[in-house]
């Protein structure tokens, strides 16, 4: 990783193509401009943006905890995407001032629709693999009232925003500007599927499964759009049709108020 590939290799061309122009070598500026240790620089720039993100929520959540707001609450909510859009915000300006660029792949302008059809594209993929298995009988359900929706939201939001700005818009944008979209994609996709074996309850297959139903797919999705709305959405979408629709566990986390159970 000594240097990264010439910009028509990297995310950034998508964009560039979208406003009518190409990038060339000068506009890699800031932190991941070429030149000495560059891959170095490469990986703590992404180990910052990932700590600046998480130190970002830590005031919502202190809020939320000296209002007396229990978990899975409407003002836990509340606080909650606020928290997300604060987190979005703060990795947007990271990004203006660290890469001298602006953040395209959070444009406002295309997240409205990127957005909502990545949430029917998470959620009809999901009901389409409960069918298979209330078809056949592999699984069983029963209708219930459901309760209120704000945990399966928080939930469904937060793996959204959360893992993709981490998963997608850190890692898989580094390592496809280091090595290549192929590159990128899988690694990214590997690595998330292996950290979700400290979920509760998981098997072996249940992180291999991941690596491909999930990794490549929200991957794929950051891939041909060069923007993280359609993947945060498709995982939120997954996630809430998961937890409060179907009644199944979100890794391994009960979403409650669900549908079915």
């Amino acid at each position: 990783m000594a240097e990264f590939r010439t910009p028509e290799a990297g995310p950034n061309s998508a964009w560039a193509m979208a406003v009518g122009g190409e990038r060339d070598s000068t506009d890699w500026r800031g932190v991941l401009r070429p030149g000495r240790w560059l891959w170095l620089r490469a990986i703590a720039w992404g180990l910052a943006l990932v700590v600046l993100a998480a130190l970002t929520a830590l005031p919502f959540r202190l809020i939320g905890v000296l209002v007396g707001a229990p978990e899975g609450s409407a003002v836990r909510t509340m606080l909650f995407v606020a928290a997300l859009a604060a987190m979005l915000g703060v990795y947007a300006l990271a990004v203006r001032l660290g890469e001298r660029r602006l953040a395209d792949e959070l444009a406002v302008a295309r997240m409205a629709p990127e957005l909502a059809g990545g949430i029917a594209v998470g959620g009809v993929v999901f009901a389409l693999a409960m069918a298979v298995l209330l078809g056949f009988g592999w699984y069983g359900a029963t209708v219930q009232v459901a309760g209120a929706p704000w945990r399966a939201l928080t939930i469904g939001l937060g793996a959204g925003v959360i893992e993709e700005l981490v998963f997608r818009g850190i890692l898989m944008r580094l390592l496809w500007e280091a090595f290549g979209l192929r590159v990128g994609l899988a690694l990214s996709a590997l690595v998330f599927g292996l950290i979700h074996v400290v979920n509760p309850g998981h098997t072996l297959m249940g992180p291999v499964f991941i690596v491909f139903e999930a990794g490549l797919l929200l991957g794929g999705l950051y891939a041909l759009t060069g923007r993280l709305w359609a993947s945060i959405g498709a995982h939120a979408g997954w996630n809430f049709t998961q937890g409060y629709v179907f009644g199944t566990a979100v890794s391994g986390t009960d979403a409650g108020g669900h549908w079915l159970v």
